[in-house]
């Protein structure tokens, strides 16, 4: 395995207790390689919160760079680094949702979103906007699918997922069904679709 792999690994299993590293892996993301600016991306995610003093300069990535898989490496490491900082992640990764974005950024600012689980009522309306027929497939595929994560949360996307499951999209019908089964059981019962039924209990 190598020691970039085997740094990662010990970065995961030590998470906020690896934060001695996070100013040197702030200073390579301003290395000339991209390789090692994008290793440090990853290694910063792997410690989490407690890579928060490096925010900005994963920001400034995110932003700025002119590598584009550093950009999409940054969306999807910003969400473990800036939990506990909604107020300055959550409206840049809204920003990059615009359907003029690449689909990778896309996605990846969306994974990033999902981490903000405290801040539902502010992510849960950003994703049910990527609904709308404007976006493609699997933007929207995606969104139903991020959505869901919030569980019990995002109670108040139901009115537009159940509107999905009249798409011409077999694909959005399908994603939007497994959003309601996660979302609400009843609710999912309640508009024909098909739920299991619990250990013990039979189907309704």
């Amino acid at each position: 395995m190598p020691a970039y792999q085997l740094a990662r690994i010990s970065f995961q299993i030590l998470g906020p207790a690896a934060q001695p590293a996070v100013p040197k892996l702030g200073d390579l993301l301003m290395d000339k390689s991209p390789l090692l600016r994008g290793t440090a991306l990853l290694e910063l995610a792997s410690i989490g919160s407690g890579a928060a003093d490096a925010l900005p300069s994963v920001l400034n990535c995110l932003t700025n760079d002119p590598v584009p898989f550093i950009r999409y490496w940054a969306a999807g490491s910003v969400g473990n680094i800036g939990t506990n900082y909604p107020e300055r992640v959550i409206p840049i990764l809204a920003k990059l949702l615009n359907p003029t974005n690449d689909i990778a950024l896309r996605k990846n600012s969306m994974a990033s979103l999902v981490k903000f689980q405290a801040q539902a009522d502010q992510v849960v309306p950003i994703l049910v906007g990527l609904l709308n027929s404007r976006n493609d497939l699997d933007t929207r595929i995606n969104s139903l699918q991020y959505i869901a994560r919030f569980r019990a949360q995002a109670k108040p996307a139901l009115p537009a997922i159940v509107a999905c499951l009249d798409d011409e999209s077999p694909a959005i019908r399908m994603a939007a069904s497994n959003a309601l089964r996660l979302i609400d059981r009843e609710a999912a019962i309640a508009t024909g679709v098909q739920v299991r039924a619990r250990p013990g209990l039979r189907a309704p």
